[in-house]
């Protein structure tokens, strides 16, 4: 009776497993169905499209290409925004607020020592042209034209180029006077150099002073020997002076 009822429910397991690898069968038949359409129809999709696809190979190095560039454009762009921020920070005018000052001061210097100043030479002579009609010269001995300002030509055009709307640097303005009559006249630096010498010269108090101090005892005169021989005081005469000194 026991070996019935175990065979019985056997069988009843046997049964289900059956019924259930049927209906594993069945499903298995329907999804291969839809997937052997749903082939069909990407087969179809493809060999319909195969000429573009065909196309798009041809591209796909460019494709490439652009992604690259791209990648490293966004590698760059941190560094491209913070130079552009650092830009945007200098001022043109605040900058050549700050570069006038010993650029005035080199142009004072070089008037001082080349003079530059108040000769006016008529259009053409020298080369002279527009508001460059003033000629100086070296030390080297080279010569060049220069304006009221001792500027030269390539220095106006270099503050052109920083100014060139004019908003904050304003032009020299030319003096009144008459062009210079004998251009063959030297540059007055040479006559103020000549001029000028006898103040670099030593005065004569400095030089009886660096003489006084030099000699221990200072010189008699011969007249003064003769008068103290003829009065008997002529070693008294050598021995005060020099308690004098």
């Amino acid at each position: 009776m026991r070996i019935d009822v175990d065979l019985c429910g056997y069988y009843l397991i046997m049964w289900r497993r059956a019924a259930h690898l049927q209906n594993v069968v069945v499903t298995l038949q329907i999804l291969t169905s839809r997937l052997s359409d749903t082939s069909a129809l990407m087969r179809q999709y493809y060999e319909a499209h195969l000429p573009e696809i065909a196309e798009l190979d041809t591209h796909i190095k460019a494709i490439a290409e652009i992604d690259v560039e791209n990648a490293n454009a966004l590698k760059i762009s941190q560094a491209t925004k913070t130079l552009w921020y650092e830009a945007e920070q200098f001022r043109i005018p605040d900058l050549w607020h700050i570069a006038s000052p010993p650029r005035q001061k080199v142009l004072a210097m070089r008037e001082k020592l080349l003079g530059t100043g108040g000769r006016r030479f008529p259009q053409g002579v020298h080369g002279a042209h527009g508001r460059f009609n003033r000629l100086q010269k070296t030390l080297d001995g080279r010569e060049r034209l220069v304006d009221l300002e001792g500027k030269t030509e390539s220095e106006v055009e270099e503050e052109q180029r920083i100014d060139e709307e004019g908003a904050f640097m304003s032009p020299a303005k030319e003096d009144i006077e008459d062009v210079v009559e004998h251009p063959s006249i030297k540059p007055m630096w040479l006559l103020r150099f000549f001029t000028s010498w006898a103040k670099w010269r030593p005065s004569t108090s400095a030089v009886a002073a660096r003489q006084t101090l030099a000699s221990p005892v200072s010189p008699i005169s011969p007249a003064e020997t003769r008068e103290a021989e003829i009065d008997g005081l002529s070693a008294p005469v050598k021995i005060e002076k020099a308690a004098s000194l």
